[in-house]
C-alpha cells in the first residue's frame, strides 16, 4: 500500500498523449507531376542481344534519396534502322508485391524477348523500393526504407514516366503515336 500511494503521482505511470497522424494526401498520392523529370541521359552506343538485337543501356544520374532514383532503364530494338516507325512496349518487372519496386533481373529480360522477335521496342525499366531485399533484410527500419522509397516514387508511376519520357526523346520517331504498357506477373503499378 505504501508503495502504490508513493507512485500514483508518477508521471511514468500514466499513459502516453495520443498523437493523431495527418490525413494521407490523397489528391498528390501519385501525383507524378511532383516530382521533376531527371535529365534524359544521350544515346549511348548499343550492343548486340542474341546476335542480331541492339540493346541501350541508360542510367539516370540522380541523388540517391530523390524518388525515381532507380534510374535503370534497357531498350532493345528489334532488327532494322533505329528510328524505323514500330510499336513500343514498356515492361515492369514481374514480381513486385503492392508495397515495393524491383529491380530487372535476367528471367525479365527472357520474358520480353518475345516481343522484340515480335518487332516491338521493349523499355524495361526498374521500379524504386526494390522489395526484392527485403526477403533478405532483417532490419524493420531498412525494410520501412525500402516501402518508403517505393511510395516516394508514386509505387513506380515516377519510374514509369521517366523511362517514357526517356523513350519519348531519344526514340521519338520510332515510338511516336505507337506506345503501350505491359505489366507481367505481379507488377505492382498499374496504368
Amino acid at each position: 500500500m505504501f508503495v502504490t500511494a508513493a507512485l500514483a503521482g508518477c508521471d511514468f505511470l500514466k499513459p502516453p498523449p495520443a498523437t493523431t497522424l495527418p490525413p494521407p494526401d490523397l489528391d498528390n498520392a501519385l501525383n507524378v507531376d511532383l516530382v521533376p523529370i531527371p535529365q534524359i541521359p544521350t544515346l549511348p552506343r548499343p550492343f548486340k542481344v542474341a546476335g542480331r538485337y541492339q540493346r541501350y543501356e541508360f542510367f539516370f544520374r540522380q541523388k540517391i534519396n530523390e524518388p525515381g532514383f532507380k534510374g535503370k532503364v534497357f531498350v532493345t530494338v528489334p532488327d532494322g534502322p533505329v528510328d524505323q516507325q514500330r510499336p513500343c512496349l514498356f515492361f515492369a518487372p514481374a514480381g513486385a508485391p503492392a508495397f515495393g519496386g524491383k529491380g530487372l533481373e535476367t528471367r525479365d529480360y527472357q520474358s520480353m524477348m518475345p516481343f522484340v522477335e515480335a518487332g516491338f521496342i521493349v523499355v524495361a525499366y526498374e521500379m524504386d523500393g526494390d522489395s526484392s531485399r527485403i526477403l533478405k533484410e532483417r532490419n524493420e527500419t531498412r525494410i520501412a526504407k525500402i516501402a518508403r522509397d517505393y511510395q516516394r516514387a508514386k509505387c513506380g508511376l515516377v519510374n514509369s514516366r521517366n523511362a517514357m519520357a526517356l523513350a519519348l526523346k531519344l526514340f521519338r520517331k520510332s515510338t511516336r503515336k505507337r506506345c503501350t504498357r505491359l505489366d507481367i506477373a505481379a507488377a505492382a503499378v498499374r496504368v
